[in-house]
């Protein structure tokens, strides 16, 4: 039998079935997407925080537009708090992402 024969004889059944594993494996590949995406998002941010953490830096370099040795603890303080805060909710994203990941595409188990 020829592949257009085949096609008309499958059922509806079986093509629904056939449909349905492609747009769930096209969701679960969204899915993971923006897990990924919000993975890079959190390392980005750790990153930066890390940086910004790094005090080294303050006491061998001067900052921009300020005599050497100069720190300006507010502004530091609070790009340190911005980053924590994005950290936090790049981390309830993740974990929001992964609850939707189990809800809809942990394999679930057999009766």
């Amino acid at each position: 039998m020829n592949k257009f024969a085949k096609q008309l004889s499958k059922t509806a059944k079986s093509l629904g079935e056939d449909r349905a594993t492609r747009w769930a494996n096209g969701a679960m590949r969204a899915q993971r997407t923006i897990m990924d995406r919000l993975q890079t998002k959190k390392d980005n941010v750790e990153e930066q925080l890390e940086n910004h953490n790094d005090l080294s830096t303050l006491v061998h370099n001067s900052n921009p537009g300020r005599g050497k040795g100069e720190f300006e603890a507010e502004a530091h303080m609070e790009k340190i708090q911005e980053l924590e805060v994005r950290l936090l909710e790049v981390n309830v994203e993740m974990k929001a992402a992964q609850g939707t990941w189990d809800k809809w595409f942990k394999e679930e188990e057999k009766d």
